[in-house]
């Protein structure tokens, strides 16, 4: 075991430019990881760097054997900048790397310190990982020079390069990367993909020379949307669009996306054939129908309605002299509505609604100071451009509208003719709110609550309405 004492009585005449790795346990009970993690670092050293690293304390043992060290500058004989640097520089070492590791229960953690004699700088970085190889060098390749070259030409040039699934340009090709074991795929278009599992030596260069066949088969295939995946032969192959080259034989296609309904096509490639596929993908279950309801952007319906007009005042027209105005008792009327209207997704706007609707009984009118009145009604009532709004869910609608619309109510006394009838007209504000059922695509059925609210302008005025509806419909 190398002591400081030692150190301090050692003199170098080991060659310069030596690195010096030493590795402690980051957590304690963790001595048997020293020895993993020295093999590691020896593993990620090509034959050509072994000889000039010192790894571990019984390298340093070894090396330190029989030498001396001048102590002048640690003692203050001599002057120097960096009284230890100078000491690790004439032991000669150009660097000297601290780590220490462990592992934990996500992996392994690594800690890294290193020190730079001519310079005097010290560097620190950690890294962690599933394995202790990947965690190591994600932890040493932060603070010490360790990339390698790759060196990829293929036949024929133009060739796609990928390091471990990620692409990093073009044949032919010279680029750093870390240094182990990496995957390396090259592939273009028209050409049989080529996998390569490739060691990357420390501060070293890996030559590829990989010569591509040509497929024997090209296959084209689009995709509606343009988000879908496409899958060949169960691996990413592209989205939205494909066009490449695979060989003779059996093939699966298959396109995902989202709640879409996926798709698989399997085909079989004869040699020299091009295959050629177009695919429009349709969303499936609950997306679907509501998607296709959403796309409805009119509909018409036929509603039957029974409501009542509330007892309270209103006003008869009496040609060009002052309105009749008197008490109406609750009037009791059923009648049909016809309606057609349009949407932009959720929003949107009934063209046009009239309706008609006749009493279901007399109801009575007194005059102030005049006998009350029996008489049978008749009600007119026309709207257009009133607000709608939809909400779809499944095969039901949430649905509601108001605006504004014209009514014209027509009283005749009961046993009277057509010449005693009096009419009485009304701006107001109406609406409904509903619940649609969907059987069947656009077919619909509603069931709605719908009122009448009188506004007060000159033309005359006729009492609150309201009451249920119910009807069938066609949205498309």
């Amino acid at each position: 075991m190398v002591s400081t004492f030692a150190l301090l009585t050692l003199l170098s005449a080991s060659p310069q430019g030596s690195e010096l790795w030493l590795v402690r346990p980051l957590y304690p009970g963790q001595e048997l990881l020293v020895g993993r993690t020295e093999d590691a670092i020896r593993e990620l050293m090509p034959p050509d760097l072994r000889a000039g690293e010192v790894i571990g304390k019984q390298e340093l043992e070894r090396h330190l054997s029989g030498k001396v060290a001048d102590l002048a500058c640690l003692l203050g004989d001599a002057r120097c900048a960096e009284p230890v640097g100078s000491l690790i520089d004439a032991l000669g070492f150009s660097r000297v790397v601290l780590v220490k590791g462990g592992q934990d229960e996500s992996g392994y953690v690594f800690k890294v310190a290193t020190f730079t004699p001519a310079s005097a700088e010290v560097a620190t970085a950690e890294g962690s990982g599933p394995s202790l190889g990947k965690a190591l060098t994600g932890a040493l390749v932060k603070v010490v020079p360790l990339a390698g070259t790759l060196e990829v030409a293929t036949e024929p040039p133009g060739m796609a390069v990928f390091v471990d699934g990620e692409r990093v340009g073009q044949t032919p090709l010279s680029t750093q990367v870390l240094p182990g074991e990496r995957n390396v795929r090259v592939e273009g278009p028209f050409y049989v993909p080529m996998q390569i599992k490739q060691v990357i030596p420390v501060r070293g260069r890996a030559s590829l020379r990989p010569k591509l066949e040509k497929t024997p088969a090209r296959l084209t295939i689009t995709v509606q949307p343009v988000e879908a995946q496409i899958f060949l032969d169960g691996e990413v192959a592209g989205a939205g669009a494909l066009d490449r080259g695979i060989s003779a034989g059996a093939h699966v296609v298959r396109v995902a996306l989202g709640d879409y309904d996926p798709q698989e096509v399997p085909i079989v490639a004869k040699p020299g054939e091009t295959v050629t596929l177009g695919l429009k993908m349709s969303q499936g279950g609950l997306a679907a129908l509501n998607k296709e309801a959403y796309e409805r952007s009119w509909d018409i319906i036929a509603l039957g309605d029974i409501q009542h007009i509330t007892a309270g005042s209103m006003s008869w027209v009496q040609g060009t002299g002052p309105q009749l105005e008197g008490d109406l008792t609750d009037l009791a009327l059923q009648g049909v509505e016809l309606e057609i209207g349009s949407y932009d997704n959720y929003l949107g706007f009934t063209i046009a609604g009239v309706q008609y609707a006749k009493s279901m009984h007399p109801a009575f009118f007194t005059a102030p100071g005049a006998s009350a009145v029996e008489m049978d009604f008749t009600r007119y009532e026309v709207s257009a451009f009133q607000f709608r709004a939809r909400f779809h869910f499944w095969h039901l609608q949430a649905f509601a509208q108001a605006g504004l619309d014209f009514m014209m109510l027509v009283g005749q006394p009961v046993g009277g003719t057509s010449s005693d009838a009096m009419k009485a007209y009304s701006l107001g504000l109406s609406g409904r709110a509903a619940l649609r059922a969907f059987p069947f695509k656009g077919l619909f059925v509603e069931v709605a609550y719908g009122g009448r609210f009188n506004l007060p302008v000159p033309i005359g005025k006729v009492p609150a309405q309201q009451g249920l509806l119910g009807g069938i419909g066609y949205a498309f």
